[in-house]
């Protein structure tokens, strides 16, 4: 957690306190809290930051902070306690209506928008962080070894049964998922973005696009299995976007901007470049999608400790392929998924 580095910087820019509201992920970083009904987080310059609560929260505890149980009228406890002269505050995160609200209970207050300092914070992990993104890949591998075992028994007759097999076990490891999985059987593959339905599974490709968060933080796998027997065309293809993969994670150098190595992946794909219809990749952390990104004009530099994924994908007009793993960036790549790639035939 990176509290005396934000601190340091407010001090820099005279501002009394910054202001997170529990919809802000930030909150998250700073609080370790999730699913507050109603929480405020003001960070002074120096010392403890300050975590207002109301009487429905007031039972979670948190050591980071110094807990304030808000009562009604809120706006007038909250004024009292804290008696700012700069304000800062996340634009990105905060409603209009919020916004609207603080200034009033602050009238003489400046408020300054941080979002822009706030955006890159987490772009690099700390080693205290890093323990908790290396648990949820092992637990998406976990889960993938599942379903393998379940598709082999024939437990799985739709797509949504296994989302449902994910969904029970992230709360059998007391977790959640990183985000809604894509399950996408045969044709379906061709959509990144397939929502997972009650199709049956068919012959042909099955890809799974998910994470399981631990302790917030997120992680994110994408492996094709086959069921039935593929074609020679198909398992080509497939072996051939894996070499892609691959050789741009052996290729990830400290220092290299997150376009060049976009740059890369697209050129290796050659003449099936124009099939690859998204990103390369993303950062991941309290969010399933945070800096650095790896889009074809990103500036972001590739740096050590943080943590992104690589997925290449080819989309044709019969089936779609992606293959993406969870990164974590030393002086060399880590594959935290860390589970085969080989095309599995079921």
């Amino acid at each position: 957690m990176k509290l005396p580095e934000l601190q340091k910087q407010l001090r820099k820019q005279k501002i009394s306190y910054l202001l997170l509201t529990n919809k802000d992920p930030n909150f998250t970083y700073f609080t370790g809290l999730k699913g507050t009904s109603f929480a405020l987080l003001f960070i002074p310059r120096k010392g403890k930051p300050f975590l207002f609560v109301t009487s429905l929260d007031k039972e979670k505890p948190n050591s980071r902070t110094e807990n304030v149980l808000i009562e009604k009228p809120w706006e007038e406890n909250l004024r009292k306690k804290i008696k700012p002269k700069v304000l800062g505050f996340n634009s990105q995160t905060m409603t209009v209506y919020a916004y609207k609200k603080f200034r009033k209970i602050f009238p003489n207050v400046k408020f300054k928008d941080w979002s822009n300092y706030l955006c890159c914070l987490r772009i690099e992990k700390t080693k205290q962080e890093l323990s908790s993104p290396r648990k949820a890949a092992q637990l998406t591998v976990q889960a993938f070894q599942g379903i393998v075992a379940g598709l082999k028994r024939k437990k799985f007759k739709t797509e949504n049964d296994i989302k449902f097999y994910l969904e029970k076990f992230a709360l059998n490891n007391n977790t959640e998922l990183s985000f809604p999985p894509i399950v996408a059987s045969g044709k379906n593959t061709r959509n990144p973005h397939h929502q997972t339905s009650n199709q049956k599974l068919k012959k042909g490709f099955l890809l799974l696009d998910f994470g399981v968060s631990y302790q917030n933080y997120c992680s994110d796998m994408t492996r094709m299995l086959y069921l039935g027997k593929p074609s020679p065309k198909e398992v080509v293809m497939y072996n051939f976007l894996l070499d892609v993969q691959e050789k741009t994670i052996k290729n990830l150098k400290i220092g290299k901007t997150a376009g060049e190595v976009e740059a890369q992946a697209r050129k290796d794909l050659g003449k099936y470049s124009s099939y690859f219809i998204h990103g390369l990749g993303h950062g991941t952390g309290i969010e399933i999608h945070e800096l650095p990104n790896l889009s074809p004009d990103s500036k972001d530099k590739i740096r050590k400790n943080q943590v992104f994924t690589i997925e290449p994908g080819i989309y044709f007009k019969d089936f779609g392929l992606r293959i993406e793993d969870t990164i974590l960036m030393k002086n060399k790549p880590i594959i935290l998924t860390n589970v085969s790639k080989e095309l599995m035939v079921i």
